[in-house]
């Protein structure tokens, strides 16, 4: 049994016992199984009410039956999976199945089939819906259901996995479409992994080969975030459940997998920026669908549990961890922060994380299994010290980092460490704390320090004693050593860290506080051994305590309030709060005091009882009440006798003294039996009041655990109360009220006192924690406070005085007593009520749910006793007092208040907002028990954070089934469940049966009077009335069909006030209210009718509210209410009649209606989309409101309405359906799938009419044109909103927010932001394509002639975009009509379109283009039907004389047409286009424009890229079909690439000839002369007779050709230029006399390289980099050697290339070329070639360090240390930067050798000097040897920068040995300055310990370097 429901109070328990819950638990599922038998939708939306009671026990810590849980997951995903037309029911349903799940997982036995989740999630996330449900539903929807799935994955059935895998892996065939993305989405959705789970065929298809497979389809994509996340997802959880089995020998692909890890941290390296600038986008509905938390899980999770996970004995996963640690090492210092902090952190966290849970799972599985703990299966000590070892850097980094995260993280992930190896992290732990505490300069490494220390305390005790790891040291003398070491360490932190508690500095306060509660949990009693006090810490227990309340009390008495106030609420009443940071979350102040009070003995306590009396007595701190309460409380708590005696009876005599003097008024009662409103209103004197009123508030907190001792106390007591209630005081009386309610919370409630009492076992003198997991572990349970007779007696005497009394008098003043306001009471009168709300309201927030609630049972026919039992958990807060009538009376009285204040005092806010708590008290008691829980869940989270000991302990070894945490932090949990638990068992009276359960008639009464405030005319009281009114609603939903009348009448009755309807708003927005429109139809249709009636409320505030009321009904829509049921035909008509209405509506006045309400009745329509359901023969009763909405959405768009138009084009798009098989053109699946559709769906017949009328085409183009707006100054569209209407969110969320209803656009090409125009509608170019499905020939008709004018209207832009997006979905629409129409007029009018188009309308026309071509279906495996004919139309030729600007756009246009490509077999049209296409390009390579050159760039990579993908289709292809073209042999023309003449680059651009373009050709043709098209788009015949003659580049051997041809040409180029470039840029003085061609060659030269580097970028920008890596390596020299030239425009290309080349991850097959041609970069003659090859090799060896060979890091090793000693000091200088970068992480041999040899090289020309100066030699020397000095000396500085913040055994030798060479030239000598001023910067913040490690004679070199210089020198 688990501890919460163990250690409940006695009376819960036994009632626990007379009724188990295993037993309701067992009857509610049998409720489950009864609605589901019924099959019917009332029987689904029925069993949601049991969800809560289901999900309450689950959360109840109550032992249920296996076989009810199992029938339970049966029947609610039953009853899910048969609700796809309701998506609320299945996210209702969804969470509950997943509690249930997750919480017992591991004993359920079932079986859950995958498919049917799949179907779910993608019919309702992926396809077209037919009805409308909003925005933030289908969000809810997607997030549940996915989890969902994750928690069935371990149940699905044998053979789901290879299943699975054949599903999904066709998708990830094609990387370019975001198919794949889904793919890869799903696999790692639905893929199960828990190999122990899996059947042996299962496992047989995870295998290594799998697990390869997985890897190179990563790698495939690289720079794509979503694509790494999910693999990195799926293969983390693989590796995880694999480590037990060792079913994969991991070793083999931790290089890649750590090279993975290592590029998803975008660290700055060298000159490479903080992100990579090139990534895929994602589309909406992934980003939906599985994306929904908006990146809320880090990848850094599954990157460290892939590395936790991987590890094992003799493994080399712990190398790359450490050379992983020390690659990110630096970025976790305090200076290296930036936007990668977070992952960074997160990484840390995850290890850790990760660790434990291993190291627990393993601990757990040689306890049983008997594994001995020396397998290759679990890590040994060696693997745990290697891990802790290397994560104690970062850690040490991260501790005092300026991110608060990271220094959290840093602290946590120390302690849990601790408890692995405390030998390791104690050290580290105490001498930052010691070196913080003693620290000046650096003040805020303080609270971090104290932090990490208040988290380690736990195992430092447990280190520390008899039966600790130090104790078990063999060493005698070290085992001495550290305990001294460490117990002093605490010793001095209990001390010296009082100063830190300072009221101006409250984070370190903080910490100050959380160390000290994390001691008193472990050291036990807190005092002198002799007077029973603990050992474990020595220390004068008696000198602190005194010291710490002294500085507490100082603290006390500065303490201000932070200014921000806490919000009462109706929760908290009038219940003390705070605002200062002692009482705010994170906050230890509360269990500091006490569990210093509660461990104290007796004379330490009395000590510290004294102090208090003495500050309470003689202060008057009124913004410090509660913290100086609780004080007074716990000091109750600990010894309620003494305390109530020496500290708050003398407050009582005081209070009673003090209130005496002045005159009583009569309103608390007592002797003064009938108040005088008449008389004057005597008052307080400010300080009185002051004074009066910080003592009651201290005495009321002080009396929360006084219990039974305070009865001898019984008259004083009523003595105070009766005196503050009768105080001429606001602030006194409110004061009284929460003593009043402090007092009964006192006397009747359950709470536990003995927690802080030591009963728990010791361990070596340090106190044990305990476990929850079972009760026999946790120890003794403990003592609850069980109300005595003599309390419940004076609990019932003070309702006596207080609720009876005071409802009396409420109903005797509010009945007969108004005559004394007319003479002259008026103010005395409301003084008189306010003292009689506040004492109703101190009695009932006093007893809580203790008072009985309303008898609520079920109806009279349900007569069996089962069918009485009610089923809620069991739970009780106190003792019961009163009965029940007093609710009933109460409910009573407040009614006749309600009236009277209402009709007597409307305008008395604050009497009506105390009438509104106290009804919310009397209505829904269960809410103050919540709220107590949550408020104590929130007190007690940082401490259940921090004092937390973890499963896996290997400081004593001890191993527990949960974490431990204190008995009494235990305790007080269970008090909080005991809360919970009252708070369900009252909350909603659940019983047997499928009726409701009726409401008690004084609830709906008060429900009523709640109504009626709600609408009243303050905005404050309708807010608070609003809240109560919700929580009503909440508890009994069936209120809110009596309610509804009232609310639509106050929005649609002429004669309401503007005020109500706002009130009527804010109730319809309750989440209960919107609940019940989506379930019933009369209330729906009342609901809209009310909407569009409201319009006579015309202020700005009523108008607001309506239209953010419709706004957040349709993102919440849930769905209408289902029309299949029993009452079918009546709500049929109650829909018909509705659609009806407002459609008449819009009719009649539609010139007099407001656009607002236009376009909310058009929402309606929207929303009332029904898909007609099937009755046989009959006529469908709602296809005619189907056809009536499709009608007034077609005319809309002929509105002048602007925002209606996108309303009406979403709405179309749900209503059309997408194939009609009466006009699809050969395209049989689609055609099936028309057929499949129900025939009367067709909505021809109406909207052929609105079509046909005149103007139609005309009057939609104009108007849509409207739509597009293009603001000045800006490319990118303000859609419909910018400029005709100023919108709110209210006004333009409606279609902003509307849920989508087609795939988004494009699914292809998602890394190339470009080709989606400015304005580009796709929904617009969808609705046409439907639109021409649908009406066929009619729409064309319309059309054609509206868009033959708009195509010579090219300045209008707007009509040119509707235009491109007309002609887009026309040519998408496959339909016969279009295709009929291609050559006669359709063709031309594009052709001149596009010819004509401006510049700025160029963009949507290419979107048009590429709308057109896109591939239909899933994965576009379909192209359209006229996709060559456009194609065609696009590659015809232009003539000699066409401008550049036309030029230009053909390839744009081109590119846009190809972007949208599927593979096609070589020799097919397509294929022989894209050949000859890219022959064509080379004529371009030199042209004079620029715009060309980028084009034809571009270009290029797209034909290059889609030539490959043919080809790796046909090499696929070639193994299985002997007649594919792979095997085919043909020559090449690649080499018309070369060029004729080097000397004479201007005949080196000559246009490409195609050598038998044709069959009939004899001879070279010329592309770009010939006049048609067809002389290079042959027939399939004409292919096939001329494979032996034609050319073609799809062939690899063609490609491999041509990327060698090109790149031998580029590098000769690039060494021209830079030979024609001039000294300045490494060229010669010589080159302007090479000859007559210098000038044009030169000119020639650039534009060839200018258009190979947009080549370069568009490869690099595309996402087939890595199928191109073959033509960028080889292209790799030229862009280096082009960084600096005196062409600025080329040389800020090449830099844009190199800047996306440093984020390019090279395939390791390709990397030995890689380092070959960054080798020759590095020899180059130019120096600025040198010097952007080093800042190349920074990135490049920084991102490919694990897969690089040893032989290519050698090679790169050496040249780059041969550079230091460069003749150009800019390449010396970059050498040694690159050199510090490639020491971290490297091999350990590289390192030390370059280390040796610097240093002794070092030292030789040290001693060559001095024999030089000895012999007085020349001090003159040769530039070489300069320059090798200086190479040598940046040698020692690159090591000595290698290790910005760590302290190596070689480093002050090697800083001593570099001050050395201070006596040089001025070049050295400024190096060594630099490199010794940068070492003590990044050294500063340890210095005070790292100084250590100089001797005496290093230190003095040091301080002579880093000292200035005198002026008398």
């Amino acid at each position: 049994m688990h501890v919460f429901e163990a250690w409940l109070p006695p009376p819960v328990r036994e009632l626990l016992e007379a009724d188990p819950d295993r037993n309701k638990f067992h009857d509610i599922v049998l409720e489950v199984e009864r609605e589901w038998q019924l099959r019917s939708s009332e029987s689904r939306f029925a069993s949601l009410k049991w969800i809560s009671v289901i999900n309450a026990f689950l959360k109840a810590k109550s032992e249920l039956a296996i076989e009810d849980l199992q029938l339970l997951v049966k029947r609610g995903l039953d009853i899910l999976l048969s609700s796809s037309d309701n998506l609320f029911v299945q996210i209702q349903w969804s969470r509950c199945l997943v509690k249930v799940l997750k919480k017992h997982r591991n004993k359920l036995s079932l079986t859950i089939e995958w498919k049917p989740f799949y179907r779910l999630i993608y019919d309702t996330h992926f396809k077209r819906r037919v009805s409308y449900e909003g925005l933030a539903l289908k969000q809810y929807h997607q997030d549940t259901i996915v989890s969902l799935v994750r928690s069935s994955r371990r149940f699905f059935p044998a053979g789901s996995v290879a299943e699975i895998w054949d599903e999904f892996r066709p998708a990830l065939d094609d990387l370019s479409h975001n198919s794949a993305l889904e793919g890869v989405s799903f696999i790692d959705l639905f893929m199960p992994t828990k190999l122990e789970k899996l059947t042996e065929t299962d496992r047989v298809t995870l295998s290594s080969k799998w697990f390869e497979e997985c890897l190179h389809l990563w790698a495939a994509l690289p720079n794509a975030h979503y694509w790494d996340r999910q693999w990195a997802s799926l293969l983390s959880r693989y590796i995880k459940h694999c480590f037990i089995s060792q079913a994969v020998d991991w070793d083999p692909y931790l290089p890649v997998i750590s090279t993975h890890i290592l590029r998803a941290f975008e660290v700055p390296v060298g000159k490479s920026g903080t992100s990579s600038p090139v990534g895929r986008g994602i589309s909406r509905e992934i980003v939906l669908a599985f994306n929904g938390g908006g990146w809320a899980v880090p990848v850094s999770k599954y990157y460290a549990k892939a590395i936790v996970y991987m590890l094992k004995p003799n493994s080399s996963a712990g190398n790359h961890l450490s050379s992983l640690i020390d690659l990110l090492e630096q970025y976790y210092h305090p200076s290296n922060g930036g936007p990668w902090t977070s992952s960074l952190e997160r990484f840390l966290y995850y290890l850790v994380y990760y660790f434990q849970k291993r190291l627990a799972f393993e601990q757990r599985r040689q306890n049983i299994t008997g594994v001995s703990p020396e397998s290759n299966l679990f890590l040994g000590s060696t693997e745990r010290i290697s891990f802790v070892k290397a994560l104690l850097p970062l850690i040490e980094r991260g501790q005092y980092s300026k991110d608060g995260d990271m220094s959290e993280t840093a602290a946590s992930t120390a302690s849990m460490l601790t408890y692995v190896e405390p030998s390791l992290v104690l050290p580290l732990i105490n001498s930052r704390f010691l070196t913080a505490l003693n620290t000046i300069t650096a003040t805020h490494q303080l609270e971090s320090a104290v932090t990490t220390l208040a988290l380690a305390a736990r195992p430092t005790f447990l280190a520390c004693a008899k039966g600790g790891i130090f104790s078990k040291n063999g060493d005698s003398q070290t085992t001495a050593l550290y305990l001294e070491e460490f117990t002093e360490s605490l010793v001095v932190a209990m001390f010296s860290t009082l100063l830190g508690m300072d009221a101006n500095d409250p984070p370190k306060t903080l910490a100050t506080m959380a160390l000290y509660s994390s001691i008193l949990c472990n050291v036990g009693v807190v005092g002198d051994v002799a007077d029973g006090g603990t050992l474990v810490l020595p220390i004068d227990w008696s000198q602190w305590l005194d010291e710490f309340l002294s500085r507490l009390f100082m603290l006390l008495v500065h303490l201000e309030p932070s200014g921000q106030q806490m919000d009462t609420g109706l929760d908290n009443g009038y219940d003390l709060s705070s605002s200062t940071f002692l009482m705010q979350g994170g906050s230890f102040y509360h269990s500091v005091i006490e569990l210093l009070f509660g461990r104290l003995t007796r004379p330490l306590y009395l000590q510290a009882l004294r102090k208090l009396t003495q500050f309470v007595h003689n202060n008057v701190l009124p913004g410090a009440a509660l913290e100086i309460g609780l004080l007074g409380s716990f000091a109750v708590f600990a010894s309620p006798p003494e305390a109530i005696c020496q500290l708050l009876v003398p407050i009582m005599h005081s209070l009673v003294a003090a209130l005496g003097d002045f005159p009583a008024t009569g309103f608390g009662g007592g002797d003064i039996t009938k108040p005088d409103l008449c008389k004057a209103k005597a008052t307080l004197s400010q300080a009185v009041e002051t004074s009066v009123t910080f003592q009651l508030n201290v005495l009321s907190t002080s009396l929360i655990f006084a219990g039974e001792h305070i009865l001898p106390h019984r008259a004083l007591l009523d003595s105070v109360l009766f005196a503050a209630f009768n105080a001429p005081s606001t602030k006194v009386n409110e004061a009284g009220n929460r003593l009043l309610s402090s007092l009964l919370g006192s006397l009747i409630f359950y709470y536990p006192f003995d927690q802080y009492k030591l009963k728990s076992r010791f361990v070596d003198g340090v106190e044990e924690w305990i476990s929850t997991k079972t009760c026999a572990e946790a120890g003794d349970p403990p003592s609850w406070h069980i109300p005595t007779e003599g309390e419940v007696s004076y609990a019932n005497s003070l309702l006596d005085q207080h609720l009876r009394g005071a409802l009396s008098n409420l109903r005797d003043f509010a009945g007969s007593n108004r005559q004394a306001e007319s003479s002259g009471g008026q103010g005395q009168g409301k003084e008189y009520l306010r003292v009689l709300f506040l004492r109703i309201d101190a009695t009932l927030r006093g007893v809580g749910s203790c008072l009985p609630d309303f008898e609520m049972v079920p109806e009279a026919g349900a007569s069996d006793s089962k069918s009485k039992r009610r089923l809620n958990v069991v739970g009780a807060f106190g003792t019961t007092v009163g009965d029940v009538t007093s609710r009933y009376e109460a409910a009573e009285i407040l009614n006749e208040a309600c009236e009277y204040l209402l009709t007597e005092r409307a305008d008395d806010t604050v009497l009506l907002m105390m009438l509104i708590r106290v009804i919310d008290l009397v209505g829904n008691c269960a809410t103050l028990e919540h709220s107590f829980w949550s408020n104590g869940r929130m007190l007690r989270h940082a401490e259940a954070k921090c004092l937390m000991e973890p499963k896996m302990n290997f400081i004593n070894h001890s191993d527990a089934k949960n974490k431990r945490r204190p008995r009494w932090l235990i305790v007080e949990m269970v008090s909080l469940h005991n809360a919970w638990r009252s708070s369900q068992a009252r909350f909603r009276p659940i019983y047997a049966g499928p009726g409701n359960i009726p409401v008690a008639k004084h609830l709906a009464l008060l429900a009523q009077n709640l109504l009626k405030l709600s609408l009243h005319r303050y905005d404050v009281v309708r807010k608070f009335a609003v809240s109560a009114l919700g929580k009503s609603l909440k508890r009994f939903p069936t209120l809110v069909k009596d309610c509804l009348p009232v609310l639509t009448g106050s929005l649609q009755d002429p004669g309401a006030l503007e005020d109500s309807a706002i009130g009527a708003c804010k109730v319809l927005m309750l989440r209960p209210v919107l609940r019940h429109l989506t379930q019933d139809w009369s209330a729906l249709s009342l609901f809209f009718r009310s909407l569009l009636k409201s319009a006579h409320h015309e202020s700005v505030k009523a108008q607001t509210a309506i239209n953010e009321l419709f706004v957040i009904f349709s993102v919440r829509f849930g769905g209408l209410p289902c029309l299949s049921t029993a009452s079918k035909n009546e709500n049929a008509a109650i829909y018909n009649g509705l659609v009806s209405d407002i459609k008449g509506m819009l009719s009649v006045g539609g010139d007099n209606m407001h656009w607002r309400y236009k376009l909310m009745a058009n929402g309606m329509l929207l929303l009332l989309l029904v898909y007609p359901f099937s009755e046989g023969a009959k006529p469908n009763p709602v296809l005619e409101s189907r056809r009536i909405i499709a009608e007034q959405f077609l005319s809309n768009l002929s509105s002048e309405l602007p925002a209606l138009r996108p309303l009406s084009i979403i709405a179309l798009l749900c209503l059309l359906q997408a194939s009609s098989p009466e006009s699809l053109v050969a395209k049989s699946s689609e055609v099936s799938k028309a057929k499949n559709e129900p025939e009367n769906l067709s909505l021809k017949d109406v909207l052929l009419p609105v079509i046909q009328e005149q103007g139609f085409g005309r009057t939609i183009i104009q108007n849509l044109a409207f739509d597009h707006h293009y603001p000045e100054g800006s490319g990118r569209s303000g859609r419909w909103n910018g400029g005709r209407v100023t919108g709110r969110i209210s006004d333009l969320g409606l279609t902003a927010l509307m849920p989508p209803f087609t795939r988004d656009w494009p699914r292809t090409r998602t890394w190339d932001v470009g080709m989606i125009g400015e304005a580009f509608s796709v929904n617009s170019a969808k609705l046409f394509k439907r639109l021409a499905r649908e009406c066929g020939e009619s729409l064309l008709n319309a059309l054609r002639g509206p868009l033959e004018e708009v195509s010579n209207s090219l300045d209008e832009r707007g009509k040119q975009c509707v235009a491109a997006e007309i002609i887009a979905g026309l040519l998408q629409s496959d339909v016969r009509c279009v295709v009929e129409a291609w050559d006669p007029w359709l063709r031309p009018l594009l052709q001149k379109s596009l010819l004509q188009a401006t510049v700025e309308s160029a963009p949507e026309w290419a979107t048009c283009i590429r709308f057109s071509l896109t591939g239909k279906g899933g994965r576009g495996e379909t192209s359209p039907v006229l996709r060559y004919e456009i194609l065609e139309c696009l590659a015809e030729p232009l003539p000699s004389t066409a401008s550049t600007s036309l030029i230009a756009k053909r390839l744009m246009l081109l590119r846009a047409a190809l972007m949208e490509y599927r593979p096609v077999p070589s020799l097919s049209k397509e294929g022989l286009l894209h050949a000859h296409l890219l022959r064509e390009m080379a004529t371009f390579m030199t042209h004079p424009a620029p715009q060309v050159r980028e084009n034809a760039g571009n270009l290029m990579c797209l034909l290059v890229a889609n030539i490959r993908a043919s080809s790796a289709l046909e090499e696929g292809r070639a193994g299985n079909d002997p007649t594919s073209y792979a095997g085919v042999s043909q020559p090449s023309l690649a080499t018309d690439f070369k060029r004729a003449d080097v000397r004479r680059p201007v005949m080196t651009v000559a246009k490409l000839r195609v050598t038998g373009a044709s069959p009939s050709s004899a001879g070279p043709v010329d592309i770009a002369s010939s006049t048609k098209v067809e002389s290079f788009t042959t027939s399939g015949s004409a292919v096939e007779s001329s494979r032996g003659t034609d050319i073609t580049l799809i062939e690899t051997a063609s490609l491999e050709e041509f990327n060698r041809v090109l790149v031998e040409e580029t590098n000769v180029t690039a060494q021209r230029i830079q030979s024609l470039g001039g000294p300045a840029f490494g060229g010669s003085e010589a080159s302007t006399s090479d000859g007559p061609y210098h000038v044009d060659s030169g000119s020639d030269d650039i534009k060839w390289m200018e258009t190979v580097l947009y080549f370069v970028i568009a490869c690099l920008k595309s996402g087939k980099a890595v199928d191109m890596s073959t033509t960028i390596i080889g292209l790799l020299h030229p862009v280096l050697s082009l960084q600096e030239t005196s062409e600025k425009e080329l040389s800020t290309l090449a830099k844009v290339a190199l800047r996306l080349l440093n984020w390019h991850p090279i395939p390791s097959e390709h990397l030995p070329a890689a380092v070959k041609a960054l080798l020759k970069a590095a020899a180059d003659i130019n120096w600025h070639t040198r010097v952007a090859a080093l800042v190349f090799i920074q990135s490049f060896v920084y991102r490919h360090s694990y897969i690089l060979s040893r032989g290519d890091k050698a090679s790169l090793w050496k040249r780059v240390v041969e550079l230091l000693s460069d003749p150009q000091v800019e390449v010396r200088e970059l050498a040694a930067t690159t050199i510090a970068g490639m020491m971290k992480g490297a091999e350990s041999t590289f390192a030390e050798a370059f280390r040796e040899e610097t240093v002794s090289s070092a030292k030789t020309l040290l001693n060559a000097s001095k024999k030089k100066r000895r012999t007085n030699e020349a001090a003159t020397r040769p530039v070489s040897t300069v320059a090798t000095i200086h190479g040598n000396v940046l040698g020692l500085a690159a090591c000595v920068l290698s290790v910005p913040y760590d302290m190596p055994t070689w480093l002050p030798d090697m800083v001593t040995l570099l001050g050395r060479f201070r006596g040089e030239s001025s070049l050295i000598k400024s190096t060594v300055m630099k490199a010794i001023a940068e070492f003590r910067r990044t050294h500063s913040d340890t210095w005070a310990y790292q100084k250590d490690s100089f001797n005496e004679e290093q230190l003095e070199v040091l301080s002579d370097l880093t000292s200035s210089a005198s002026y008398f020198a």
